[in-house]
């Protein structure tokens, strides 16, 4: 098994996918960040976006598996990312994906969760991607790492931070981050500022504070806000998720107290009937936060006006 270590985990992805045949088509699911989709348009390969089931929040897997049995002459791979960084093992789908197609590349992209130094690969994947990139479990600023299999080609790359022609993907991605191409070291194929032994102690000692914080403004929200209203417990890794009806309302009112919300991940396509699951997602989801930024005063304050505008009549 090798490890690798770069200075975003899209670098690890974007290296991994660009060391494979040509041919091969990655499967990405529709609630993906637009930067997923950037560095496989940059790798000059091609992608197919399937919508997500609207209980497990990850890929559909049903029409993976129709995509890989019915296109039996086409290469894929598979890119699957842990819904709001959720532990949940999903080895058994792999084992079906390779029961039809035993040449899929599938990557257990984890970038959601905490980083975990400690984990060998994911059973039946190819790859597992960790990221301590800004906004994820341990914020480090930089920093992504990833196991891949030793038989799975995998190269280091240096290249400008130009993006594809891609206009709408690229709009996506203005529309997520408020930030344009030119503005995000989105790709980041420069060297990491740290070494892998100075960058991993460094991470793992973050990690268990990072762990108690969280902990402790989730415990601050599930107090407070309705029952109904949250995603289950094994969705709460990175932030504290929950659906409101109202979300637009919500989020006005959090903003105009001073304080701070997101509501990722806006689908990838427009199609809204053939994307009905990931905008039905997106249009309630609301991201609460429970980093070191928030005290448990912000804590508080939010989950207040959530509670107050869940409870108001429409």
């Amino acid at each position: 098994m090798l490890t690798v270590f770069e200075t975003r985990a899209a670098t690890v992805l974007f290296n991994l996918i660009s060391s494979q045949p040509a041919d091969r088509c990655y499967i990405v699911p529709a609630n993906a960040c637009p930067i997923v989709l950037l560095l496989v348009a940059k790798a000059r390969r091609d992608f197919m976006i399937v919508d997500i089931d609207s209980r497990l929040l990850s890929i559909r897997r049903d029409r993976v598996l129709d995509i890989v049995s019915r296109q039996a002459s086409r290469p894929f791979g598979l890119v699957y990312i842990r819904p709001y960084g959720t532990d949940a093992d999903p080895s058994a789908f792999f084992r079906e994906v390779r029961a039809l197609r035993p040449d899929t590349l599938i990557v257990d992209d984890r970038c959601l969760c905490a980083p975990d130094f400690e984990e060998t690969l994911t059973p039946e994947a190819d790859a597992v991607v960790f990221s301590t990139g800004p906004r994820k479990v341990v914020d480090m600023g930089f920093g992504g790492f990833g196991r891949i299999r030793d038989d799975v080609p995998y190269a280091s790359r240096t290249l400008p931070l130009d993006g594809p022609d891609y206009p709408d993907i690229e709009a996506l991605f203005r529309e997520t981050y408020d930030l344009s191409l030119a503005e995000s070291d989105w790709l980041g194929t420069n060297r990491p500022v740290m070494a892998w032994p100075e960058y991993s102690v460094e991470a793992v000692r973050r990690l268990g504070k990072v762990r108690a914080h969280k902990e402790r403004i989730n415990r601050i929200y599930d107090a407070l806000i309705p029952d109904d209203a949250k995603l289950p417990p094994e969705f709460q890794k990175w932030r504290y998720n929950i659906l409101a009806p109202n979300r637009t309302e919500v989020l006005e009112k959090i903003f105009a107290a001073g304080l701070f919300a997101g509501s990722h991940y806006q689908p990838l396509s427009r199609d809204r009937r053939e994307f009905e699951n990931a905008y039905a997602l997106h249009e309630k989801i609301i991201n609460l936060f429970n980093d070191f930024h928030y005290t448990d005063e912000k804590a508080e304050k939010t989950a207040s006006i959530i509670a107050n505008c869940l409870q108001s009549p429409p």
